[in-house]
C-alpha cells in the first residue's frame, strides 16, 4: 500500500474538510473567488445536515456550508467522480438553500410575531453561492478551470439576478502546469491542492500569499495524531477506490470507442467488396467477426 506523504491530499473527504473547515482558510479563499466589493471578515460554518421541508423531499449534506457576516450563504462540495444530471444536482442543492427563505419558524404556527414575520416578507433573498471543486471535466463544456454560473438575459447578457451563483473548479485543468504557469491567486490555490500529495517541501506561492503556511501546517501528515491519521487514511483508500473506478471506467470507454470504429471501418471495406482476408489484416477483425457485421 502506498505510504502517506508530507501533506495529505485535500482532494479525499477527510482531506478537504480539514483544510477548508479553518476559518482563516475558507475566508481567503472565498475572498479570491468571490471577489467582493468589500472583503470578507468573518465566516461562520453553518449545520451541513439540510432537512427537507416534508418528509416526501430529499435531503442534503453538503462537504461544507458556511455564511458570511452579510448573509451569503455558501455551499462548498468536492467532486472526485462524474454523474449524470451533475448540473441538475448544482441547481438543486441551490434551490434546497433559497427556498428555505420564504418564511420564519414552522408553518401553521399560531404565533401571532409568526404570522407577523410571514406577511411582512417581500421575498428579499440572501445571496446563496455554490462552490464545486471537481477533479473531472464537466461533460458537455470545453475544459476550464473556472466557471461562472449566474442568471442573465439571454439577449443582453444583462445580470437578472445576482442572488444565485455557482462557480465550478475543474482541478484536472492543472495536470501538467507548471508553477511558473500560474498567474492570479485561483491558480495559486488549484495547483496546491491539485499538487499538495506530491509535495515534499513547503507549498508554493507562500511568498505571494502566506495563508498557504497555514494550510501547510493543517494538511502535515507528521503533525496528525495516530487517530487523525487512521481517519484519514480510510478517507485516502476510499478516494483511491473511486479514482481507480474511474480510470477503470475510462479505460472501458475508450476500448469501446476502439472497437467501434474497428467495426465501422470493416463495414465499410466490406460494403466496397474488399477480400475479408484484408479486411481482417487491416482491422484486426477475424473472419467471422467481418462475417457477423
Amino acid at each position: 500500500m502506498q505510504t502517506p506523504g508530507l501533506y495529505i491530499n485535500p482532494l479525499t473527504d477527510y482531506g478537504f474538510k480539514t483544510v477548508f473547515g479553518d476559518e482563516e482558510i475558507m475566508r481567503e479563499f472565498l475572498n479570491d473567488l468571490l471577489k467582493p466589493a468589500s472583503p470578507i471578515c468573518h465566516v461562520i460554518f453553518l449545520n451541513k445536515d439540510v432537512q427537507p421541508e416534508n418528509e416526501a423531499l430529499r435531503g442534503i449534506v453538503y462537504d461544507m456550508r458556511c455564511q458570511t457576516e452579510d448573509g451569503k450563504e455558501i455551499i462548498v462540495e468536492m467532486q472526485n467522480r462524474g454523474q449524470a444530471f451533475f448540473n441538475d444536482r448544482i441547481l438543486y442543492y441551490l434551490a434546497h438553500s433559497i427556498s428555505p427563505q420564504g418564511y420564519k419558524g414552522k408553518l401553521g404556527s399560531e404565533s401571532a410575531e409568526g404570522d407577523k414575520i410571514r406577511e411582512s416578507w417581500n421575498f428579499d433573498l440572501k445571496p446563496v453561492y455554490g462552490i464545486f471543486f471537481l477533479n473531472f471535466p464537466l461533460k458537455g463544456f470545453q475544459p476550464r478551470l473556472i466557471r461562472t454560473v449566474r442568471f442573465i438575459v439571454e439577449e443582453t447578457s444583462e445580470v437578472f439576478n445576482d442572488k444565485v451563483r455557482a462557480y465550478t473548479i475543474e482541478l484536472p485543468c492543472m495536470k501538467g502546469m507548471r508553477e511558473q504557469d500560474c498567474k492570479d491567486a485561483l491558480d495559486y490555490w488549484s495547483y496546491n491542492l491539485y499538487n499538495m500529495e506530491t509535495m515534499n517541501t513547503q507549498l508554493s506561492f507562500t511568498d505571494q500569499k502566506p495563508i498557504f503556511m497555514k494550510m501547510a501546517e493543517i494538511a502535515s501528515y507528521p503533525n496528525m495524531n495516530p487517530e487523525q491519521q487512521r481517519i484519514y487514511m480510510d478517507s485516502l483508500n476510499n478516494y483511491r477506490t473511486v479514482m481507480a473506478a474511474k480510470e477503470y471506467d475510462f479505460g472501458r470507454g475508450m476500448e469501446k470507442g476502439i472497437e467501434k470504429e474497428k467495426n465501422s471501418n470493416a463495414k465499410s471495406m466490406k460494403a466496397l467488396g474488399l477480400d475479408f482476408a484484408i479486411i481482417s489484416q487491416v482491422t484486426g477483425l477475424s473472419i467471422d467477426e467481418i462475417n457477423a457485421l
